[in-house]
């Protein structure tokens, strides 16, 4: 059968965007060449089907690989993006893989109808029964992902709306998140329709080093139907084994990752509206006020991550200590949490116990926040999540 329509059991689909909102901000293309050889070398060593899109940011234009199994195989050649200037240039390897690699016009990579492009491309190029999406470069946690400086344009995130958009007709099995803040109830709400799991970190993720991609499609290969959660929490356990080593955190203490259950957004959701009700109501009344303000202190990260996020299992289970409506409401919602939606997770330092939520820090925090400036209240009251839970309400109007 032809390996272009032969269905696979996975497949991996990867955007790569390795520019940044600010001009002399370091150049992340070596490392994302670095990234691209540790990933086509895995898809060599496991036979797993991969398509990656990057986009540079010296390097001019958007450069799409596929590499597909084949019983052919005849002669390894290095990838050269800047060198391949035509259309589908067909590398051959001796360890039968088979690489095509496509050199296209500038586009901007934090376009939703970019990565749309490229997921209908991608699916087009590897069939498979599930599809995995890696994610690769600079975030802005609940404020999206990515920024592209377009000649006589500011730079923008892809916000979460947007990607959710991309993704409505190219739906991932599993998301894997290798960008800094993206476990979130933001994030879990906006992606829950088109995703079956996230895998995300809470506070900052490396840059350098690469992951251990051979052992994550090996993980994936190993699917069958019925086990995909059993595959998913493998494959963040091993993320969580590789950073728990300290060089590969490069100077950071913690790089917690977590395994959210993206279908359990559905039983989290009431909880936390009704947790909203109770905080609400706690304004009026200066003890319930003291508590929920200690709450969200105990619950923001103090030496990683950013300081706009709150951890929400420490902040409600901070708040279950009070008595009445608030303290039942945040029970609930830890209750939620456990059962439904955060799967596994790891924090080499305990700091970080899964999920993150966006909270208005004061001025004096606000100034060491990457994240911050990006939450304009019209955008963050349209997300999923303030329109399902009105979370916006304890967001934007903190309760101190």
């Amino acid at each position: 059968m032809d390996p272009q329509t032969q269905e696979n059991p996975w497949a991996m689909l990867v955007y790569m965007v390795a520019d940044h909102k600010a001009a002399g901000h370091r150049v992340l293309d070596p490392f994302a060449d670095r990234e691209l050889t540790a990933i086509l070398e895995a898809a060599r060593e496991t036979d797993m089907p991969v398509v990656v899109q990057v986009d540079y940011r010296v390097k001019r234009g958007v450069t799409r690989i596929t590499a597909n199994a084949t019983p052919n195989g005849i002669r390894w050649q290095p990838i050269e993006p800047d060198r391949h200037q035509v259309r589908r240039q067909v590398l051959r390897s001796d360890s039968a893989l088979d690489l095509r690699v496509e050199h296209g016009a500038e586009s901007d990579a934090a376009g939703p109808h970019v990565l749309a492009q490229f997921l209908k491309w991608g699916r087009s190029q590897v069939r498979a029964k599930r599809y995995a999406m890696l994610f690769w470069g600079h975030s802005c946690g609940p404020g999206g992902l990515f920024y592209d400086n377009r000649p006589g344009g500011s730079a923008r995130p892809m916000g979460l709306d947007d990607i959710e958009r991309a993704m409505r007709k190219a739906r991932a099995d599993v998301i894997l998140f290798r960008d800094c803040c993206m476990s979130t109830l933001e994030t879990a709400f906006q992606l829950r329709d088109v995703a079956n799991y996230a895998i995300a970190s809470q506070s900052l993720v490396p840059i350098r080093g690469q992951w251990p991609y051979v052992d994550l499609f090996a993980i994936m290969q190993t699917a069958t139907d019925g086990n995909e959660g059993a595959v998913a929490r493998a494959l963040a356990a091993r993320l969580g084994t590789y950073h728990d080593d300290p060089n590969n955190r490069f100077g950071l203490k913690d790089v917690p990752y977590a395994l959210l259950d993206l279908e359990g957004v559905d039983a989290l959701q009431k909880p936390l509206a009704d947790l909203v009700v109770a905080c609400d109501q706690a304004r009026t009344e200066k003890r319930l006020l003291r508590v929920a303000e200690t709450a969200i202190q105990r619950a923001r990260p103090i030496r990683a991550g950013d300081p706009s996020l709150v951890d929400i299992r420490v902040f409600c289970e901070t708040l279950a200590d009070a008595r009445g409506a608030l303290g039942a409401a945040a029970a609930n919602v830890v209750s939620a949490l456990d059962r439904s939606l955060i799967k596994w997770n790891r924090s080499q330092k305990d700091h970080f116990r899964g999920v993150s939520a966006y909270c208005k820090p004061s001025e004096r925090r606000a100034a060491h926040s990457f994240i911050d400036a990006w939450m304009v209240p019209s955008m963050y009251k349209n997300l999923e999540l303030s329109q399902a839970t009105r979370w916006d309400r304890v967001a934007l109007e903190p309760l101190r």
